[in-house]
């Protein structure tokens, strides 16, 4: 370090400064330049630093903390060497200058300055910072850059790219070689480098390095051979080329997919170079045109050549159009000559390729064969036609009044559009037989109208008819389905298509076409055809339902009888003449009695036929100018005219009342009816047309009242009382509003245990004035208002209502029986109503229980069975009730999902006589059991009647024996006081009873007396039925009965104790040995011993005590095999 310079001169020393510098300088106490000069005199010394501190100029470096360090040393009189600072001169030249300095001091040792030295560096950094950017854009460039010794074989430098493309940091490459990034051999790779020193050339080739992760990454080497003044170097460019082989494997695979594309698509692609004529297409144009590739290769000649004559001129022009146009795409449909001769339709599109001037160059593009297509809109123009010409057709057709007319237009119109020779309408006659020519086009004309024949003659016709497709004949010569119709044949049509008609209840014809050749008929020709029957068919139908409406805005369908319009206008008019000639009029309103059970019982087609041979009696009961309707339902009215006295409309009843007392026949079913008749006169019960029916109609309700069966003519009051019924069924229209419903329960018991086992739920209603009104004159009402939907509804909640309140009350409820209208077992509604009544009062379903009577399940059985299935599923029960009064069929009572039957009251009143009451009621309930069906008996008012049936094994009973219906505060109470029934069966003692049977007095009691000492307890009866009423009441274990009685014989008897009872040890006492009498005995009535009335005392005894053991508690023994 120099600490002071000497200020002697020194030649020594000023030869090395010379060497080491450019200049000399030497600053003041103020750092100020005070003099700078060039040793060796050659150089120019920078005198414009003289008078300034370096500090002081313009300077560009260094930054402000390197001034400061700088001021720093000089402040602390401190050697410097090699500072450097850049400075401008003028505004065209900057110099970097470097300097270094020591203080200087006088002999007294104070600062006085600083000597030091200066060289202009201003080439060197200006080569500094072009290496330093040489170096930036090597590390910078995206491929690797290495710089091999060919000496070393070993890389000397390398940039960032080649770092990160190996992933060997620079440290590491300048270890290794080439060699070891390719994986080749070095003497190879030395000669390669020879060579290219030999050769100046540049190598380029694509390989891959081995990365230090051992993966292989693809690049593209570029080479090259430099010499550094001492020594070769081998300078290396990689490129990374992964991305460029995906690229070029993706062009090369979509040259293949492009090439199997063209070779299997059946669209025509094409080219043609401008420059060249060159022409390529693919495949697809020799298979659309059927051409053999050899014989026509592509080429503008060829194609030009395929095209039709019409059409090439303006394909040529327009590409040549298009191209000089600038336009970017071209369109042209055109036709080509396939191979065989015939013209294919083609549609051509393509791109114009142009160069960078613009300049078109070449045309790409794809052709199809729209044959097909072009085909198919012809034939869809043709069909859109057709259409036009139906609806045309059809608007017209609506407009028509005259059914020829229309006719005639069909047929013409199916001619002309079809190509046919002829076109015909055939009608089927209403006896659905004959066959006439109502409209024809190209037939002869003196054949239109006529009747053509028969199907029975028309081989060809059935067929038609029978069918409801098209009947397409090709040729008549070669049709094997049937003969050819006559009138084809006499008119010598070689080929047809025909149609049938539709119409109402029958086809109403056939329309048909015909032609002079041998033809077939397109699937177009057949559903055009078919169109136009069918609209044709709409049409005379729509006619013919016109006619039929205006006929029934008069005429009842059913019948064909008169209706209440015609009926009333017929009256008006008759009024008017008899007020005219001072006639006297009679009206008769007639309704059948009990025709409801007739139509629930046989069903409504039944009730239809009794319907029709009503009217058709009363009709035959009338003079020619009477007249006779039908006005609803089972409703007739008769209109008299001109009687001379009032007795004659009477005597007009009473025939009519006779004629339907006869028997009706329907479908092998006898049925028997009466009618109630009511009778009103002109003009003593009215003066006009209402009046008259009106109060007839009042006549007729009272009819009905007093026995039902006769006839009554009207009187004044008839009309307090018809008004009274009307005033009735008004107020029940309000009686849910006003809350005047209520509903009564009354117990069911179990017989087994007499407990109550469930309650039946009545609907009552008590009206304002009236108080409880009686079921049988509201129910009906209810039915016949309709109201008993929405009262059926409010019963349903009521009593899903009056469940949860039980079960809130803490009280075991009992299930409720509900009665279904035939209304509401028809209420599609029916179903959610339970479920959501159900849900609304959180009632478990199995407490709810429907009854749905006998009548209507057979109304219509299947349909019955899907709504009980529907109504199961919500988990109610189901009932049938008033069992026995329909019509039931055993197979639908196994399908029907019941849970019990209910034995109807009318069964039950008689089962204590002789009568069949008590067989029938036996009947049912094992009739029910066997279907594991409940049997519930309602009606039971006696104790004889409960100890039947519980004899019978019935399941519960119902009615005033136990209780009658209960208000909803009493039926709680009776579940709270949890009431039985008590013991229903009399116990006779310990003794087994033994019944003496037999009419004459004398007899019973010489028997009583001879058994009298026997193990028996001995009651007798004088008779058949008080015998009946006695087992009704108690058990007996064995009968002894007389063999002939008046009332029925005991083999009679004891027949139906067989049936009633087979537990009962049965004998017959005769004194005849008729053997005939025995026989019967045994086959009929299966008797256990015989006795002869002749025998003594003892035998008789003896041979009843060995009855008892032997059948004493046993099963009955079969019939045909007693014990004798």
């Amino acid at each position: 370090m120099i600490l002071a310079l000497h200020t002697g001169p020194d030649s020594v020393q000023q030869a090395l400064l010379a060497l080491a510098s450019d200049f000399s300088w030497v600053t003041d106490l103020a750092h100020r330049y005070t003099g700078v000069w060039a040793e060796d005199g050659a150089s120019e010394a920078p005198a414009w630093l003289v008078g300034h501190t370096p500090w002081g100029l313009a300077s560009t470096a260094p930054d402000g903390a390197g001034w400061e360090g700088f001021r720093a040393t000089l402040e602390r009189h401190a050697p410097f060497r090699d500072f450097e600072f850049a400075t401008a001169i003028d505004a065209d030249r900057h110099v970097v200058l470097s300097i270094s300095g020591a203080p200087v001091h006088d002999e007294s040792g104070r600062f006085s300055g600083y000597r030091g030295v200066g060289r202009d560096v201003t080439h060197r950094h200006r080569h500094e910072r072009e290496l330093e950017r040489f170096r930036a854009a090597v590390e910078l460039c995206a491929d690797g850059i290495g710089i091999v010794d060919r000496l070393t074989m070993r890389f000397v430098d390398a940039n960032a790219s080649l770092c990160r493309m190996t992933g060997y940091s620079r440290a590491e490459l300048l270890d290794l070689g080439p060699q070891e990034l390719l994986a080749v051999d070095p003497a190879t790779l030395a000669t390669i480098y020879d060579d290219l020193i030999d050769t100046r050339t540049t190598g380029v080739f694509r390989s891959a390095y081995l990365r230090r992760d051992g993966q292989h990454v693809a690049v593209e080497i570029l080479r090259r051979a430099h010499w550094t003044g001492e020594h070769w170097q081998i300078v290396t460019t990689a490129r990374e080329i992964g991305d460029r082989l995906d690229v070029e494997r993706e062009l090369e695979a979509g040259r293949a997919r492009f090439a199997h594309i063209a070779h299997a698509t059946n669209d025509v692609l094409w080219e043609w170079q401008r420059d060249t004529n060159a022409v390529w297409w693919n495949d697809a144009f020799y298979r659309i045109l059927g051409y053999d590739a050899a014989r026509l290769p592509p080429g503008v000649a060829a194609i030009c050549d395929c095209l039709h004559p019409e059409d090439a001129a303006g394909v040529v022009n327009s590409v040549h159009a298009a191209m000089a146009s600038g336009a970017q795409r071209w369109e042209r449909e055109f036709r080509c000559r396939r191979a065989d001769g015939s013209y294919a339709s083609v549609v051509a599109r393509a791109h114009i390729v142009c160069d960078a001037n613009g300049r078109a160059v070449s045309v790409i593009g794809g052709a199809v064969d729209c044959s097909e297509r072009r085909a198919a809109e012809a034939e869809m123009r043709a069909r859109v036609e057709r259409q036009r010409l139906l609806a045309e057709f059809g608007q017209q057709a609506l407009a028509r009044s005259d059914t020829a007319a229309l006719m005639q237009q069909a047929v013409e119109l199916a001619a002309a559009t079809l190509g046919r020779t002829a076109a015909a309408v055939l009608q089927l006659g209403a006896d659905g037989d004959s066959l006439v020519l109502r409209a024809a086009s190209g037939w002869p004309p003196a054949m239109s109208g006529r009747r053509l024949g028969t199907l029975a003659d028309d081989a060809e016709m059935r067929w038609v008819l029978a069918q409801s497709e098209a009947v397409v004949v090709e040729d008549y010569a070669r049709e094997t389905r049937f003969a050819a119709s006559p009138a084809v044949l006499r008119l010598g049509y070689a080929s047809a298509l025909e149609v049938r008609i539709p119409g109402g209840d029958q086809p109403y014809g056939v329309l048909a076409v015909h032609a002079a050749a041998a033809r077939p008929a397109h699937g177009d020709d057949v559903a055009f055809l078919l169109s136009l029957a069918n609209t044709l068919g709409a049409v005379l139908e729509r006619r013919r339902s016109e006619d039929r409406r205006r006929y029934m805005a008069q005429f009842d369908d059913l019948t064909g009888l008169p209706n209440r319009h015609l009926c009333r206008d017929r009256l008006a008019q008759t009024i008017a003449q008899a007020e005219r000639s001072g006639w006297l009029l009679g009206v008769l309103i007639l309704d059948l009695d009990g025709f409801k059970s007739i139509n629930d019982s046989y069903g409504h087609r039944h009730g239809d036929r009794l319907l029709v041979q009503t009217g058709q009696r009363i009709a035959a009961c009338m003079r020619p100018g009477d007249t006779t309707a039908r006005f609803a339902g089972d409703e007739f009215a008769v209109v008299l005219a001109d009687l001379h006295r009032s007795e004659d409309a009477g005597l007009v009843a009473q025939k009519i009342l006779a004629a339907l007392a006869e028997p009706f026949e329907l479908d092998g079913e006898t049925c028997f009816v009466t009618a109630s008749v009511g009778v009103s006169l002109y003009p003593a019960d009215g003066a006009d047309a209402d009046t008259l029916l009106r109060n007839a109609d009042a006549a007729r309700y009272r009819a009905e009242q007093t026995g039902r069966g006769g006839y009554q003519f009207y009187l004044p009051h008839m009309t307090e009382i018809t008004v009274e019924r009307l005033r009735n069924e008004s107020q029940l229209r309000g009686a849910l509003e006003r809350e005047e419903f209520e509903l009564h329960y009354q117990p069911k018991v179990e017989l087994g245990e007499g407990t109550m086992c469930g309650f039946e739920a009545l609907l009552r209603w008590r009206h304002p004035e009236r108080g409880l009104v009686s079921p049988g004159e509201f129910i009906p009402a209810l039915e016949h208002t309709g109201l008993i939907m929405p009262a059926g509804r409010w019963v349903l909640d009521r009593v899903c209502a009056r469940l949860g309140a039980w079960r809130e009350a803490g009280l075991d409820a009992l299930p409720i029986a509900v009665n279904l209208s035939a209304r509401q077992f028809q209420d599609r509604t029916l179903e959610r109503g339970i479920r959501d009544a159900l849900a609304r009062h959180g009632v478990d379903p199995r407490l709810l229980e429907l009854e749905i009577t006998e009548s209507m399940l057979m109304h219509d059985p299947e349909a019955a069975v899907g709504i009980m299935r529907s109504l199961r599923a919500t988990g109610v029960r189901l009932s049938i009730d008033d069992f026995g009064t329909g019509y039931s069929s055993l197979a639908y009572l196994q399908r029907f999902p019941l849970d019990a039957l209910k034995i109807d009251r009318t069964f039950i009143d008689d089962v204590c006589s002789v009568g069949g009451d008590a067989l029938i009621a036996t009947a049912v309930i094992n009739l029910a059991h066997t279907l594991r069906l409940k049997v519930v008996a309602e009606g039971v008012e006696t104790a004889e009647q409960c100890s039947f049936l519980a004899h019978q094994g019935c399941d519960e009973i119902q009615g005033y024996y136990f209780s009658r219906p209960l208000t909803a505060a009493d039926a709680t109470a009776l579940l709270r006081g949890a009431r039985r029934l008590g013991d229903y069966q009399a116990e006779a003692g310990a003794r087994p009873a033994l019944l003496l049977v037999d009419d004459d007095p004398n007899e019973l009691l010489l028997l009583g007396h001879t058994l009298r000492h026997e193990a028996f307890e001995i009651l007798t009866a004088d008779s058949p039925s008080a015998a009946i009423e006695i087992l009704a009441r108690r058990p007996i274990a064995l009968i002894v009965s007389d063999y002939r009685m008046p009332e029925m014989t005991g083999v009679e008897f004891l027949a139906r104790v067989r049936l009633l009872y087979p537990e009962i040890l049965r004998i017959v006492a005769t004194s005849s040995d008729d053997p005939r009498i025995v026989a019967a005995a045994i086959n009929e009535a299966a008797i256990h011993k015989f006795l002869s009335k002749d025998w003594p005392p003892a035998r008789i005894c003896a041979q009843l005590r060995e009855a008892w053991r032997e059948f004493g508690g046993t099963p009955v023994a079969e019939p045909g095999t007693p014990a004798l």
